[in-house]
C-alpha cells in the first residue's frame, strides 16, 4: 500500500501542477483577449479619426476650389475693369483735347 500512496501523492501533485498551468494559461488567454479588444477599439478609433480627417480634407479642398473660382472671377473682373479704365482714359484724353481745340478759336475771336 505504501507504493499506491506514493503514486496517489504523485498524481495529486501532477494534477495540482496541471491545474496551476491551466489557470496560468487561462490568465494569459484573458490578458491576450483584453489586449485584442483594446487593439480592436484602437483600430476603430483610428478608422473614425481617419474618416473625420478625410471629411475635413474634402471640406478644405471644396473651400479651396471655391476660393480659386472667386479669385479667377476677381482677376477676370479686374482685367475687364482695367480695359474699361484704359478706354475711359483714352476717351477723357480725346475729350480734353477737343475741349482745348474748341476753346482756342473762341479765345482768338474774342481777343
Amino acid at each position: 500500500m505504501h507504493k499506491s500512496q506514493t503514486d496517489g501523492a504523485g498524481y495529486k501533485a501532477t494534477a495540482e501542477q496541471l491545474q496551476n498551468q491551466v489557470k496560468s494559461q487561462e490568465a494569459s488567454i484573458d490578458r491576450l483577449h483584453a489586449a485584442v479588444q483594446q487593439l480592436e477599439k484602437e483600430k476603430a478609433d483610428a478608422h473614425s479619426r481617419r474618416e473625420e480627417a478625410q471629411r475635413q480634407l474634402e471640406k478644405v479642398e471644396e473651400a479651396s476650389k471655391t476660393d480659386r473660382a472667386e479669385r479667377d472671377a476677381a482677376i477676370k473682373d479686374a482685367a475687364e475693369l482695367r480695359g474699361l479704365s484704359e478706354g475711359l482714359k483714352a476717351q477723357n484724353a480725346e475729350l480734353l483735347s477737343r475741349l482745348g481745340r474748341d476753346d482756342k478759336p473762341d479765345r482768338s475771336r474774342k481777343g
